[in-house]
């Protein structure tokens, strides 16, 4: 079985989040045409992928061929899979980034030892817990 998310879905998908919100302030919504484009595939496989990803992160409205059909809404989740929204992944590894870097710059010894084993905890054993609670504080925050 051929892998197709990295190579068709997840373009169509971000070219979909993207010009949803584009198009939507001026009363339009995205078709398989325009999608295809700024994905940069051609129309057959835009609309394979569209197909694909109907229902848990677009919402379809099929009409003519693939190039006509039309993305009027698209979910929470693609928001989260396109990388517009943190998933509580995002927001651990991007902290562990952040606290790898700070002590990289830092020059007390002292805290820079502090700042990598939290980036490290954050980095392994540590993980799973900060993601749990990440994504209990998400939830509060951003819908599913």
């Amino acid at each position: 079985m051929t892998e197709t998310w990295s190579s068709r879905d997840l373009p169509v998908l971000h070219a979909a989040v993207e010009l949803v919100d584009e198009m939507y302030p001026a009363g339009r919504y995205p078709e398989g045409a325009d999608i295809a484009a700024r994905a940069g595939l051609d129309v057959q496989a835009a609309g394979v992928a569209l197909n694909a990803l109907e229902g848990e992160f677009l919402e379809i409205q099929r009409t003519g061929d693939f190039g006509r059909w039309g993305v009027p809404r698209v979910t929470p989740a693609a928001r989260r899979a396109a990388g517009q929204w943190p998933t509580a992944e995002s927001l651990i590894e991007k902290l562990a980034a952040g606290l790898a870097q700070a002590a990289e710059h830092e020059s007390d010894l002292e805290r820079k030892t502090k700042l990598m084993a939290v980036a490290r905890g954050l980095g392994s054993f540590a993980r799973d817990v900060a993601v749990s609670v990440a994504a209990q504080a998400l939830g509060q925050h951003i819908p599913s």
